[in-house]
């Protein structure tokens, strides 16, 4: 449930998504720059590029092959979520 409102408030803020004021002319620039999303799970991955296409870039830190519960932390990942526009994960520290 949690997470069906957080995407249903994420995608409301997508660019493009909101709809304009009646009378008032809203510029959308041409090519928004893409979401950046780090995800702690693939299938969370899978569901976003699913939903985003091509607004957004989307980097799961677990690989499908793996147990998220035993993935070896590396730097590169401190790297993504210093990047990252959204961190999308189950918590509870189920990760």
């Amino acid at each position: 449930m949690r997470l069906r409102s957080i995407l249903t408030f994420w995608a409301a803020t997508l660019p493009g998504t909101a709809a304009a004021s009646p009378g008032s002319a809203a510029a959308v620039p041409a090519s928004p720059a893409p979401v950046r999303v780090v995800t702690t799970l693939p299938v969370y991955a899978s569901i976003l590029r699913e939903i985003g296409g091509d607004q957004l870039v989307v980097f799961a830190i677990a690989d499908p092959h793996e147990d998220a519960h035993f993935v070896r932390p590396k730097p590169s990942f401190a790297a993504e979520l210093r990047r990252a526009d959204v961190f999308v994960t189950t918590g509870l520290d189920l990760e």
